[in-house]
């Protein structure tokens, strides 16, 4: 039984890490998206060429 609550806690606790995590992530993605609209290309534009090579 104590090992069946072990998991409970810390499933409790992961989901209240995740949910602020997910915001942030969220946020960051979309500045990024907003401001950071040409390194998003910039990092898709290195493997186009390096297989054209």
């Amino acid at each position: 039984m104590e090992k069946q609550h072990t998991p409970q806690s810390t499933t409790d606790r992961t989901s209240k890490k995740i949910k602020p995590l997910e915001i942030s992530e969220v946020e960051v993605m979309a500045t990024t998206a907003a401001a950071g609209s040409s390194n998003a290309s910039v990092k898709f534009e290195p493997p186009t060429p390096t297989k054209k090579v």
